[in-house]
């Protein structure tokens, strides 16, 4: 009967441990190459070979697993039974470093690094020159006089177009600003990703596989108006530039006593911080996702080897009762045969019967389970014997 393995695991101080007996071990070293378990494990292959000696586990002599990639048929060596010794052991799996041991630098230290970096130009210039191609179709949509605006005086770029919604008074400096900090971003690094869906328009921040939404706006403000007969509300611009980091960690710059132009390293310094926060909760979340496939892996296997246990236990009673039964079935044939030679009543058709009797009882017993023409194709399982087998009449 084919061995079930399974094994346990428990988490501490986020090492994951899998405690192995020495039948498992045994298989797993049999399973793959030492190099594939050292890696999985935190062991090397030479300490792995000294733990397997020491449990007295044979393991695959050297080219072993070249012979089984080119399709070598090879023997398994058995695992000796004569071992006293503690027959488990716990072994580290190897994982890599977590993100969150990384030391998150501080929003100052970013800052910093960026305004000492001689690559970049921190200073939005007086005028737009060699503009990044997603400023020049942000350029060509908010100059468009054709172009609909939902707000009174408000210009607003569509499509898959960087995202900008401001009056026509402050084109210019916006297209300049984004300008500055797409270059600075793409310096550092970064790319700036574009998308819409309808009237919805998304402008990202693209930071490894992170991605941060951004967007530069002039604030609106609710106006009354008197049209003759009464008073409503609308909203206008209100010359306020603000430039908005959206999500979780949302940041906002806005003109106020320091024009939005000189929080410029301020705002690269907030883009890569989250971005670092970003992948951290990423990651975490990756290894979190992959602890619970792990324990309801575990759970699964566990359910199944129950069942398997079950199963397998259930089988036992019924080749028992199948024995016991083809034991007694036996002695009744065997009475049976006796009482009618002396009652001198033995017929040929009723030795032709016991005959074919005992051949059924031998196709039922599971210690024989002899082939039989009529009978195979029938599951022994599912034949009832009644407890008290009525004498045949002849």
């Amino acid at each position: 009967m084919k061995k079930v393995i399974y094994f346990q695991t428990q988490i501490e101080n986020a090492m994951e441990i899998i405690t192995l007996t020495r039948h498992q071990l045994y298989d797993l070293v049999w399973k793959e190459p030492m190099l594939s378990l050292s890696k999985r494990f935190n062991i090397s292959g030479v300490g792995l070979r000294k733990m397997c000696r020491r449990l007295n586990i044979p393991v695959p002599q050297a080219g072993h697993w070249q012979k089984v990639k080119f399709g070598k048929k090879l023997s398994q060596v058995k695992l000796p039974k004569d071992f006293d010794d503690k027959d488990t052991v716990s072994l580290e799996i190897r994982d890599r470093q977590s993100e969150s041991d990384i030391r998150l630098p501080s929003f100052r230290s970013i800052r910093e690094e960026i305004k000492s970096d001689p690559r970049l130009f921190l200073t939005v210039p007086e005028k737009l020159t060699n503009p990044d191609k997603l400023i020049m179709a942000a350029r060509n949509q908010l100059l468009d006089n054709k172009q609909f605006s939902r707000f009174q005086g408000v210009l607003t770029t569509h499509g898959e177009t960087i995202d900008i919604s401001v009056s026509k008074k402050f084109v210019a400096r916006s297209l300049r600003f984004m300008d500055t900090l797409i270059k600075v971003l793409k310096t550092r690094g970064h790319d700036i990703q574009v998308q819409s869906s309808g009237w919805k328009k998304i402008t990202s921040v693209v930071m490894g596989e992170q991605n941060i939404r951004i967007l530069f706006r002039e604030r609106l403000k609710r106006v009354i108006v008197n049209n003759g007969r009464y008073n409503s509300t609308e909203l206008q611009p209100s010359g306020v530039l603000y430039f908005r980091l959206e999500g979780e960690n949302s940041r906002e710059w806005a003109d106020n006593e320091t024009p939005i132009e000189n929080f410029l390293p301020d705002i690269v310094a907030k883009l890569e911080l989250e971005g670092h926060k970003m992948k951290i909760l990423a990651s975490e979340r990756q290894k979190a996702r992959e602890k619970r496939e792990a324990e309801e892996r575990i759970r699964k296997e566990l359910e199944k080897r129950r069942l398997e246990e079950f199963n397998d236990f259930k089988n036992l009673l019924g080749k028992f009762s199948r024995w016991q039964k083809a034991k007694q079935l036996r002695e009744y044939l065997n009475e049976l045969e006796k009482s009618a030679i002396a009652n001198d009543s033995i017929t040929s058709e009723l030795k032709s019967w016991i005959s074919r009797a005992r051949e059924k009882t031998d196709w039922y017993d599971p210690m024989i389970e002899k082939e039989d023409k009529w009978l195979d194709g029938f599951k022994r399982e599912d034949l009832e014997i009644p407890q008290t087998i009525e004498r045949v009449r002849w």
